[in-house]
């Protein structure tokens, strides 16, 4: 198989800009693509019990490792070797590339670009995962307040905490940002913190009916580009 992405003239009237390519796993087979994942992968794909878990993953890093490549014009026997930070965020060894990656039951989402920082997150709407509790812990009085008198309570609540997530994720902070210090309310959108604060132009929202996206890019106002459903296959 030849890598599923090639570098587009697109990006070429645009000095910053995200490509997202989101996928929904039950369209694709493993057995044709599994070969993709390194053995550091392939073990950690093994060792997950639930099986939707375990295709969520080898598909989203089937997916991270046939984009980059493609984008990258890289052979298909080139290695991708990839690493973390100190904080856990991804990086690839050797290649001047932002990426991120997401998936949560059934949905796949990845975003790069060659120029800006850029987190993802999606996640599926389960009501059997909002409590009180989680909404204490996760949003701020003001955010509650939104979320409980809201029209659908549970896609509220995932559309904010997607935006939390992306936003952690292209700072790259982990579990040292809690969600509460966060605030996705307009007039101080979408953080109290300061040196966290970035602009709505800087983010890229969605929110379907069983599943909240969010991409956050840092810097300049960017270009974003949404490919779905992607091509895994070429």
């Amino acid at each position: 198989m030849k890598p599923c992405f090639d570098q587009s003239s697109k990006y070429s009237q645009h000095r910053n800009w995200v490509q997202a390519i989101i996928l929904r796993t039950d369209d694709y087979p493993l057995e044709e693509l599994i070969g993709v994942l390194d053995k550091n992968e392939h073990a950690r794909y093994q060792a997950f019990v639930n099986p939707l878990h375990k295709k969520d993953f080898a598909l989203a890093h089937i997916l991270k490792r046939r984009v980059l490549s493609g984008y990258l014009q890289l052979e298909e026997s080139t290695p991708l070797h990839f690493g973390k930070t100190s904080m856990g965020k991804p990086y690839l060894h050797k290649h001047p590339i932002h990426f991120n990656l997401s998936h949560s039951r059934g949905i796949v989402a990845l975003v790069f670009s060659n120029s800006l920082i850029c987190g993802v997150d999606v996640e599926a709407h389960r009501k059997q995962h909002f409590s009180t509790n989680l909404l204490k812990v996760s949003m701020t009085a003001a955010e509650q307040q939104a979320i409980q008198g809201a029209k659908n309570p549970i896609a509220e609540f995932y559309d904010r905490w997607v935006t939390k997530e992306a936003l952690i994720k292209a700072q790259g902070v982990g579990l040292r940002q809690p969600l509460d210090t966060l605030c996705t309310i307009k007039q101080h959108y979408p953080t109290m913190r300061e040196d966290l604060l970035i602009s709505q132009e800087q983010l890229w929202q969605l929110s379907a009916p069983d599943y909240s996206l969010a991409i956050c890019a840092l810097g300049p106002k960017p270009e974003f580009f949404v490919e779905y459903p992607a091509v895994l296959y070429s």
